[in-house]
């Protein structure tokens, strides 16, 4: 198809002036605290800082997305910084719907931008493997379709590999685009600092990534990242064998796990990355969101790294059980709501509070 004859996906006027509004705060409020450049930090002179950068490829999954996914690529299109954008992998994962194909096909005449056609449908986590599996970038970003990045996302987190060079995993924080618009007025991680307190070094007076020495007690609690800030080398994916298909949801928290039992985490205090709520997240559901992690939890289980976690790992899925049998009740799923309780029995027999809440769920209250 000819540039004459593509006609981009148009945006509505409500969700181009959602992205201006996020775009402008992003300018004002996210400002780096760290400005060491990669060219200074490898010892590049100065005609020569342009050359050598680190190598990065962003890879996309797209599943009837077709409504945002130009968006997500022309987010990624707008970085720049000390780096080389290498590509933009785009996962054609068998989409069928007709809007999705049409954006597809536009994403492919777009600059850098490649598309990956899986034969077959592969979920999240196939789609993810297909296009790290085909990156040439030396690190690896991940960004959803109907998600996008902010002003400097890419910037700010190779800023952190210069004042941390020999660590791989990088992360951030993350914006939530709420469905009727609103914006909040911090990251979902430094809006929560309660309940993940092992950031607020991070948010002194003179903000600074930090490093979390294998921090599997932090990500069993509340994991301080999200798919779409996640930055690493691709050797360090392949090292840990990817995200585990088998699980449908979830994946992204298993991969997280299994990162921190062997790896160190460095934490960006500033959003890198907007989350975009709308009717169709696979994550809407609470209670599946944590059906799927107590499965994630337990293949965790069986690994040899986390043969000194075991007491925490079960805590976790009692914890997760007990929430699941809480929220039931309130939705009037009793049944439902009997069985969560039940298993949080077999997972822990001597727990008063799940015998109450059987005996609340099996009276129907």
């Amino acid at each position: 198809m000819d540039e004459g004859s593509r006609q981009e996906p148009t945006a509505n006027a409500t969700d181009r002036a959602r992205i201006k509004r996020a775009l402008h705060w992003a300018k004002i409020e996210a400002k780096p605290a760290f400005s060491s450049s990669i060219g200074e930090i490898i010892g590049l002179p100065k005609n020569r800082r342009t050359l050598n950068y680190p190598t990065i490829s962003v890879v996309i999954p797209c599943y009837r997305s077709g409504a945002y996914l130009i968006h997500a690529v022309e987010s990624v299109l707008h970085q720049s910084g000390a780096f080389d954008l290498l590509e933009i992998l785009v996962v054609d994962d068998n989409n069928d719907d007709p809007e999705t194909i049409k954006s597809i096909e536009f994403a492919r005449g777009l600059s850098k931008t490649r598309v990956i056609p899986n034969v077959r449908k592969r979920g999240s986590a196939g789609a993810r493997n297909s296009g790290v599996e085909c990156a040439r970038g030396k690190w690896i970003a991940f960004l959803d379709a109907d998600d996008w990045y902010l002003p400097d996302s890419l910037q700010s987190r190779m800023l952190a590999f210069s004042t941390y060079p020999d660590a791989e995993w990088f992360g951030g924080d993350f914006l939530t685009l709420e469905r009727d618009g609103r914006f909040p007025q911090r990251g979902r991680f430094e809006g929560n600092l309660d309940a993940y307190h092992f950031l607020k070094p991070s948010y002194q007076a003179e903000r600074k990534p930090i490093r979390l020495t294998r921090p599997i007690a932090e990500f069993l609690e509340q994991p301080p990242t999200n798919t779409i800030v996640t930055l690493l080398c691709k050797s360090l994916f392949e090292r840990e064998n990817g995200f585990d298909e088998s699980l449908l949801k979830q994946q992204d928290f298993h991969l997280f796990l299994r990162l921190a039992s062997t790896n160190d985490f460095v934490y960006v205090p500033q959003p890198v990355a907007v989350y975009r709520l709308h009717e169709t997240n696979s994550t809407r559901s609470e209670i599946l969101t944590q059906e799927w992690r107590i499965a994630a939890l337990r293949k965790l289980a069986k690994l040899p790294q986390f043969e000194t976690r075991l007491a925490s790992i079960h805590t976790r899925i009692f914890d997760l059980q007990l929430g699941n049998a809480y929220l039931l009740r309130e939705q009037g799923e009793f049944q439902k709501a009997f069985r969560a309780a039940l298993q949080g029995i077999i997972s822990r027999p001597s727990s008063s509070a799940a015998w109450r809440c059987l005996a609340a769920a099996g009276l129907r209250r």
